[in-house]
């Protein structure tokens, strides 16, 4: 995973500073936005590979941010890290691939982001021919 790009979005500064140091220290390259508007901006000019994000944020939540990601960037896979009680967000599709409750243990919250890009970098297969967006 050495230098994929990940946007960890949280409006909790603790949060943002401890879990970005945890991706980095698996050779995570992350990018940091403090909620929807900012991520929004931050992706007009870079693509990342995955994404990590709060649901509950003041002015774009979470849901509206996932929802605009999958316009502009329609094969990003989303995982959702949140300390609210939701329910199943795969179901809203939005390339929503894990929810996570807050806390929880680095380890699967490592392993979780890694299968979603893992699965984001695999090619599809269209009339016999590999393909991927890019």
């Amino acid at each position: 995973m050495s230098g994929t790009k990940i946007l960890l979005v949280d409006d909790d500064y603790a949060i943002l500073e401890i879990i970005g140091e945890l991706l980095e220290s698996y050779g995570f390259n992350v990018i940091k936005a403090r909620d929807g508007e900012s991520a929004i901006e931050i992706l007009k000019g870079i693509k990342v590979q995955g994404v990590l994000s709060d649901i509950m944020m003041p002015g774009m939540n979470g849901l509206a941010f996932a929802q605009k990601l999958a316009t502009s960037q329609p094969n990003v896979p989303i995982v959702i890290y949140t300390g609210a009680d939701f329910s199943d967000f795969t179901a809203l599709n939005f390339n929503i691939r894990a929810v996570l409750t807050k806390p929880t243990a680095p380890a699967l919250l490592v392993e979780t982001l890694k299968r979603a890009i893992a699965e984001y970098d695999k090619p599809q297969k269209i009339s016999g021919k590999n393909t991927r967006d890019s």
